[in-house]
């Protein structure tokens, strides 16, 4: 898979095991040849684009592509910009200001009687879209929230009028906004779409080694100095395989998958060792 546009990943990803797997889920329901729907709803901070980064670059399936876009606040005046960050220039000279029912979207604006010339646009969108699904794309609309009104409503006419194809749009907003309205589809096979809420991660415990035990807690603050395995058996006066036994122990009681979000964990409590 290619990633477009991507976000800054300082830290290893900790959690959210079943909402990455929801995703990936999606992403593999794509050789069923079909548009699929996936939203992603959460209030700040509680790690929307981060979650959609890490799945998809978890992701394993050859010949999709991901192209992704966010809306802006300050570009909320924009018609389509979320569309247009997501899928480029060659886009923006087909169906941007010099198409010419671009000036119907001006003049009308948004609402709920939808005129022949912007279902015309839509239309067009919905076809511009197709040419670029390929083996499989994955459509990424981040910040919905700040979504100009119509890219809200293309959204609702490509769940309306899915695209005959392994589609994949990925909604991600707030819950106030967030994701538009569930639109009903127009054919008699309904699109399959999924929702994840995300809420605020719990706040970290003062010392999250106090769930472990003794040697437990031994085995984790060496980790924590970067230790091998090797020299914490020799220091512990164990066998490396009784540490790995122990480290199995640490990330499940801790809800972590590796030494480095291990690492992670422990130093975003207490601060880097040393």
């Amino acid at each position: 898979m290619t990633l477009t546009v991507d976000y800054p990943r300082p830290v290893p990803f900790v959690g959210r095991a079943a909402e990455l797997a929801r995703i990936e889920a999606a992403v593999r329901g794509l050789d069923a040849g079909r548009q699929r729907i996936v939203e992603v709803v959460g209030g700040p901070g509680t790690g929307k684009s981060r979650l959609i980064v890490e799945a998809l670059s978890r992701a394993d399936r050859p010949g999709t592509t991901v192209c992704a876009g966010s809306a802006a606040e300050a570009e909320r005046r924009i018609p389509f910009h979320v569309f247009l960050h997501a899928l480029g220039d060659e886009v923006a000279e087909h169906l941007g200001a010099k198409h010419p029912l671009w000036a119907v979207v001006a003049r009308e604006g948004c609402g709920e009687r939808l005129s022949v010339a912007r279902y015309q646009l839509h239309r067009a969108w919905r076809r511009a879209v197709a040419a670029r699904v390929g083996s499989g794309l994955v459509l990424v609309l981040d910040d919905l929230h700040w979504a100009d009104p119509a890219s809200a409503e293309l959204i609702d006419h490509l769940v309306r009028y899915p695209v005959r194809g392994p589609l994949l749009l990925v909604l991600s907003g707030r819950p106030a906004a967030g994701p538009p309205r569930r639109a009903r589809c127009a054919v008699d096979d309904p699109v399959p779409r999924c929702r994840i809420t995300l809420d605020a991660p719990p706040p970290v415990a003062a010392d999250p080694l106090a769930v472990l035990t003794d040697r437990e807690r031994e085995v984790a603050e060496l980790a924590l100095t970067g230790a091998t395995t090797r020299l914490i058996a020799r220091q512990l006066q164990v066998s490396p395989r009784t540490v790995d036994a122990h480290l199995m122990r640490i990330y499940r009681k801790l809800g972590v998958a590796s030494r480095a979000a291990l690492v992670c964990l422990l130093a975003r409590t207490r601060g880097p060792a040393g």
